[in-house]
């Protein structure tokens, strides 16, 4: 039991004084740690000291605060004179970084701690799996064996220096894989300071995009190979119509006309659709050039409305158009 207590202990844990020296010490203590306390009595019983041992004590309410203990016994009146100190808040907070560092390791992703030069301080399980490396082989010790030299030196001259004043940089770069291959990645780099708020290392989170890459390769590729197989015969198609349309091969009849007209007028359309596709794909590579010009709105209006209109009438909507004088102009 509880000989004497001095107002800091009682206070900790938050019973009365008369309430604490009535409870047998280890009634308080946690089971776990029942078995390596009485162990640790009993050293002191035969004259050992305790110093920084560890253990878990039972509040009032019924929560646990753990306490770091340092103690001596006196042998011949049997009393145990100790001391604690509680680190209950040191001891969450180490064991927050220690699952931190387990979703870290076990992350996907690639991360790595790394100091202001380039020196590489940590890599996770995730970046060693790309280098080929086993959890017993050495570490690299600077990012140029994690990226080819001009990525290296933009991490260092552009991501870091970002990364210092905003907090953190995106970007997207290559990293080093095995057998030479190289990767491409999105990574954010973050800045990490002490407590004096002076930079002291950074973290770089990368994000293997390789499949992506290739996913985006294979849809410009079948996207482009479509567009030009359509375009030529789309071509030949308006070609031929243009024929029909001129009277080339002799006069139409006024019905057969409008209908050839109207064919014209789509096969038109879908071209100019897929030389979109094929225009966006030079604005995503940076190809694309524009040449602004005027355009009489009414036109535009009537194409559309004829472009339809076989549809339309097939349903029995009839389509007009309504615009007041002067006719309107896009510029």
């Amino acid at each position: 039991v509880f000989v004497r207590a001095n107002p800091a202990f009682v206070e900790v844990l938050g019973y009365s004084m008369d309430e604490l020296l009535s409870i047998s010490a280890y009634n308080l203590v946690h089971p776990d740690d029942l078995e390596t306390t009485r162990a640790e009595t009993a050293k002191l019983g035969e004259g050992a000291e305790t110093i920084r041992s560890q253990n878990r004590l039972r509040c009032k309410d019924d929560t646990y605060k753990v306490l770091m203990w340092s103690a001596r016994a006196r042998v011949e009146t049997g009393h145990i004179y100790a001391s604690a100190r509680d680190v209950t808040e040191q001891v969450e907070r180490e064991l927050e970084l220690a699952r931190l560092a387990d979703i870290i390791e076990a992350a996907p992703e690639l991360v790595a701690i790394l100091r202001a030069d380039g020196s590489v301080i940590q890599l996770n399980l995730g970046w060693k799996r790309i280098l080929g490396l086993a959890d017993h082989e050495r570490v690299p010790v600077n990012i140029t064996e994690l990226y080819p030299p001009k990525e290296a030196a933009a991490l260092l001259d552009d991501c870091i220096p970002i990364a210092i004043e905003q907090g953190n940089s995106r970007s997207e770069s290559q990293v080093r894989g095995v057998r030479g291959l190289l990767l491409p990645v999105q990574q954010t780099v973050l800045a990490h300071g002490d407590e004096k708020g002076v930079i002291t290392h950074f973290s770089v989170i990368a994000h293997d995009v390789s499949d992506y890459k290739e996913v985006e390769r294979v849809k410009n590729e079948f996207v482009s190979t479509v567009s030009h197989e359509l375009r030529t015969p789309l071509t030949s198609i308006r070609g031929s119509l243009g024929l029909l349309e001129a009277g080339t091969l002799g006069r139409l009849p006024e019905k057969a006309f409008e209908m050839i007209r109207m064919a014209t007028r789509n096969t038109e359309r879908l071209v100019r659709l897929i030389n979109d596709v094929l225009d966006l794909q030079k604005m995503q590579a940076g190809r694309m050039e524009l040449h602004k010009h005027g355009e009489s709105l009414v036109a535009l209006s009537h194409e559309a409305l004829e472009g339809m209109r076989g549809m339309a009438h097939s349903g029995g909507v009839k389509l007009v158009t309504e615009y007041s004088e002067p006719a309107p102009r896009s510029d």
